[in-house]
């Protein structure tokens, strides 16, 4: 990262030494890294994290462990794990070193690119349904943004644990990609009248659970679709607007608004909860009741271009950057 700005005109390729291993750190040859949204905003500045450019981007990495600091207890080298900077920057290269602590064991079992999907996104779903609003089987979830790297999470993790979806999309082949999913029921999200769609979807009830990953003006409409006693999760803002919260029609419905980050959060304030919940996430994928969705897999070169493709808002699913040669 050169300067701030837009990927294809901020980020440059460039050699640089290897970094120094601390007693508590491992050193990983990097094998792919997932790529998320938050890149391109400290790309272009407007993440709350700004470190001083120069810098390297990247979040998420996944690779094998090829050397260990003195008081590492957990890893040894040939492991293979996926990792997230604390700082939530440094990842995008081939050689990485991050805390112990941001690392977690991927078994033979999961690809190198299955588990660049895992981490950011599917810790954040998981957390978010599970340990925040509660799910039960059978109640209604609505997924806005449904078909990109964190709604595909959402829907995934939701139908794990017994939810109906209701998916919500802006294209014909989002949409598609939603009932792929196992979305119950698919909604356009750009229809003016789309929480009459979500109610004529759940039969008049209301989603219990609203998974809101657009925010700005659409979260209106997000919590005109929930439910009596729903509860909603604002997890985003894909619109690149912050959603504005009025308490009248909270009270009014006895509405729960929660606010939903992993990564700004959870890994530094319960570190235990990430390892016991990426366990759970691991067993989920292993019996086949959650697949990542990768729906772009690049060469590590072309990591600017992806970026500004996740910037649009045109991807699907997760895009993953691979180092192999």
């Amino acid at each position: 990262m050169t300067r701030f700005g837009e990927p294809s005109d901020a980020l440059e390729l460039v050699e640089l030494p290897p970094g120094p291993l601390g007693s508590a750190e491992l050193r990983i040859a990097t094998a792919a890294n997932g790529l998320n949204s938050l890149d391109v905003g400290m790309c272009r500045g407007t993440h709350p994290l700004r470190p001083d450019a120069p810098f390297v981007l990247g979040a998420e990495v996944v690779g094998e462990v090829t050397e260990t600091g003195s008081a590492v207890t957990r890893f040894a080298a040939g492991d293979r794990v996926v990792a997230m900077s604390p700082l939530a920057y440094g990842n995008f290269r081939r050689d990485v070193v991050v805390s112990e602590l941001a690392a977690h064991p991927i078994p033979d079992g999961i690809s190198d690119t299955d588990a660049a999907a895992l981490l950011v996104d599917y810790q954040a779903a998981y957390i978010a349904l599970v340990r925040r609003a509660r799910l039960q089987p059978d109640e209604w979830v609505l997924v806005t943004g449904a078909a990109g790297a964190l709604g595909s999470a959402v829907v995934q993790i939701a139908r794990a644990h017994g939810g109906r979806v209701v998916a919500a999309a802006g294209s014909e082949e989002k949409r598609r990609a939603c009932a792929t999913l196992g979305a119950e029921a698919v909604v356009d999200s750009r229809d003016g009248a789309f929480a009459d769609h979500v109610r004529e979807a759940t039969g008049g009830h209301g989603a219990d659970v609203v998974c809101d990953l657009v925010g700005g003006d659409f979260f209106t409409g997000a919590l005109e679709a929930a439910s009596f006693e729903g509860r909603v999760l604002t997890m985003g803002w894909a619109s690149g607007k912050m959603p504005a919260l009025e308490a009248l029609p909270l009270v009014f419905r006895n509405l729960a608004v929660f606010g939903m980050s992993w990564g700004s959060s959870y890994p530094h304030e319960a570190p235990d909860v990430v390892r016991d919940v990426h366990a759970r996430i691991v067993s989920l994928v292993e019996r086949g009741d959650v697949r990542p969705f990768v729906g772009s897999i690049l060469p590590y070169a072309e990591v600017p271009h992806a970026l500004e493709q996740i910037r649009a808002g045109v991807t699907l699913g997760k895009s993953v950057a691979s180092w192999a040669s």
